[in-house]
């Protein structure tokens, strides 16, 4: 018969049963020791085994849960620390040693710049300057054959969209 957990930790091969008491071998007996399984768990053990083991579970789940809350703050603090440090540098740099002084300085250049991005003039652009060279044949891009204005006009790609749509595409591919 297979040993025991006890006798199998202290490196018995084999127990036998002790017939003074059926469940427990003969060394657990004349030991006096409790959680004998020479005759396998029972069912009212392997429930306890299964509860324990469910608690478990519950309080790894939580100390992780609580573990993520605490990281997600340990990251939020390193931010603020990192953003009133750089703060800190800029006051410092600019000679100014009150917050409130500061903040004050940086929303005037926010807003000198925001001022400056509104008045800024992007250069215009004229079709001619998007379209190809005009030795390029369009026609030759399309392994279908060339471009015919009459097949967008039947898939109503004209209808959908501006005039200048057919004015540019009879531009680029002709007539």
């Amino acid at each position: 018969m297979p040993s025991c957990s006890p006798c199998r930790a202290k490196g018995a091969a084999s127990c036998q049963v002790s017939p003074q008491d059926s469940a427990r071998c003969v060394e657990c007996v004349r030991s006096n020791r409790s959680g004998c399984d020479v005759l396998g768990l029972s069912a009212a053990q392997i429930r306890h085994i299964g509860r324990q083991h469910s608690k478990l579970d519950a309080e790894v789940e939580a100390l992780e849960e609580q573990i993520h809350v605490q990281q997600a703050k340990l990251l939020r603090l390193r931010k603020q620390k990192k953003l009133w440090f750089e703060k800190m540098m800029r006051a410092v740099s600019r000679g100014i040693d009150d917050l409130e002084e500061l903040d004050r300085v940086e929303r005037e250049e926010a807003e000198q710049e925001e001022r400056r991005r509104s008045t800024e003039v992007l250069p215009k652009m004229s079709l001619e300057s998007l379209l190809p060279d005009s030795n390029f044949v369009w026609n030759s891009t399309f392994p279908m054959g060339p471009l015919n204005p009459s097949l967008l006009d039947e898939m109503n790609v004209f209808a959908q969209h501006s005039v200048r749509l057919v004015v540019w595409f009879r531009v680029l591919v002709g007539p």
